[in-house]
């Protein structure tokens, strides 16, 4: 399992080169993502990457260390996941729907529900950040 895992990761850093880096999160921005984007947040460790789109939402695709620490310096995976980052907001609007809207850290992905007004969620969501 470690070892698929580790493929995965290896792939995914390696496929960067190729496609470019996912652009980084800015919790300022909400992401129209109703025809595909990728997202990438991260904390002091580790970063995820989001693929959302209008047909299935937002879904996590991979993470990976945080290439701006060192190896050795990293806490295990549950000190991990439970360390708070970067935040982002992506909405995808269906045709003839409201827009849903995600609220994206590293590690976990909200859909806050279907809305007509995102710009006051997400205003409101900032203000309950730390």
């Amino acid at each position: 399992m470690k070892f698929a895992i580790r493929l995965a990761a290896m792939l995914f850093v390696a496929s960067l080169g190729f496609f470019g880096l996912p652009s980084t999160a800015l919790a300022e921005e909400v992401r129209d993502c109703t025809n595909g984007c990728t997202i990438a947040t991260c904390n002091a460790q580790i970063c995820t990457v989001w693929y959302c789109d209008g047909a299935s939402g937002c879904k996590m695709m991979a993470t990976y260390p945080n290439p701006r620490v060192k190896e050795k310096a990293m806490p295990d995976r549950g000190t991990i996941l439970g360390a708070t980052g970067e935040v982002a907001y992506a909405k995808v609007c269906p045709a003839r729907k409201s827009c849903d809207l995600y609220e994206l850290r590293v590690n976990e992905g909200i859909n806050l529900g279907s809305f007509d007004n995102i710009d006051d969620i997400v205003e409101y969501r900032k203000s309950q950040i730390d």
